[in-house]
């Protein structure tokens, strides 16, 4: 057993795939993430950020999500 914590709003989850062209040398990325909050009321928005690095560890491209907020459907 052992115990962590997270930070209030963390990243609980993500997902990453890929789709290759025909010929192998083009691909789409695409990031999904599943973001979980415990706070009830939140000061402003979020985004994500993604950095795709080549296999010497350089950075290739570096995307943000769009804005986003949480909503309290606790109300």
């Amino acid at each position: 057993m052992y115990l962590y914590s997270v930070p209030t709003t963390h990243i609980r989850d993500y997902y990453v795939t890929t789709d290759l062209d025909q010929f192998y040398k083009n691909a789409t990325l695409a990031v999904k993430a599943e973001v979980t909050s415990y706070m009830e009321n939140h000061q402003g928005g979020f985004k994500i950020k993604t950095t795709l690095f080549d296999r010497n560890k350089k950075p290739v491209k570096t995307i943000y999500s769009e804005k986003f907020e949480f909503r309290n459907d606790k109300k």
